[in-house]
């Protein structure tokens, strides 16, 4: 019968945090709050949520909010692009 090696199942039960949004180049995670590189502000999260991330680009750093918005939309346009 094949064993599979502890390690190796460690590693199944690790969460590792994936990061899809171009909002986390503003932000370093933490656990519950994640830091915003541009003012050290923390802003809370919870579970991957980015909606606090985005509000607070919206609102402290517009000028950044308008790059992740393009960078939001040519990420889409890619993801359609390979799916047709």
């Amino acid at each position: 019968m094949f064993q599979v090696p502890a390690s190796a199942s460690s590693m199944r039960t690790q969460h590792v945090e994936t990061k899809k949004s171009p909002v986390w180049e503003y932000f370093v995670p933490g656990e519950n709050v994640a830091t915003c590189q541009l003012c050290n502000k923390l802003v809370k999260r919870s579970r991957g949520n980015t909606s606090n991330l985005i509000a607070h680009l919206r609102s402290t750093h517009p000028d950044h909010f308008d790059i992740l918005k393009e960078e939001d939309n040519r990420q889409k346009m890619e993801a359609l692009n390979r799916v047709c």
